[in-house]
């Protein structure tokens, strides 16, 4: 006699949780896989850092630069941008925030670079050249 085991998508370890909902399309589903059941919970409704890295991920897949073309691409706007989990809305206002540094600097002519900043933690964060002229993101300054 053959028995079978069910295995659901709650027992599939985080990274590959990760890696298969980093794939989805971010539209105005993404809070319905959230509530669907907690291990997605936690990563997609709770997690700026998760939201960050998926939609990273979307941009590449997508192959545009800025989220605000990408955002236009699928018509996302006022009711579809409002079904967005909170960590979804922060990573991308974030992200809107850099489109709009980099199309004022010229995006051929910007060139990023990583330094840490003392004022978050050491973390690392983007700061931009422009020809002579040094523009500044956050709160770290080259010498």
């Amino acid at each position: 006699m053959c028995t079978t085991h069910t295995i659901g998508i709650t027992s599939l370890p985080n990274e590959i949780l990760i890696k298969i909902i980093t794939l989805v399309p971010i539209d105005d589903n993404v809070t319905a896989i959230g509530l669907s059941c907690k291990a997605l919970a936690a990563l997609v409704l709770q997690s700026i850092y998760f939201a960050r890295i998926h939609i990273r991920i979307q941009l590449n897949i997508a192959e545009t630069a800025l989220i605000s073309q990408y955002l236009q691409d699928r018509a996302v706007k006022d009711k579809r941008w409002c079904a967005f989990p909170v960590p979804y809305k922060l990573a991308m206002y974030e992200l809107l925030l850099m489109d709009s540094v980099l199309r004022s600097l010229g995006s051929t002519q910007v060139l990023p670079r990583y330094y840490p900043d003392p004022g978050v933690g050491g973390t690392w964060v983007p700061l931009f050249l422009n020809g002579y002229n040094q523009k500044y993101i956050g709160t770290t300054q080259i010498p």
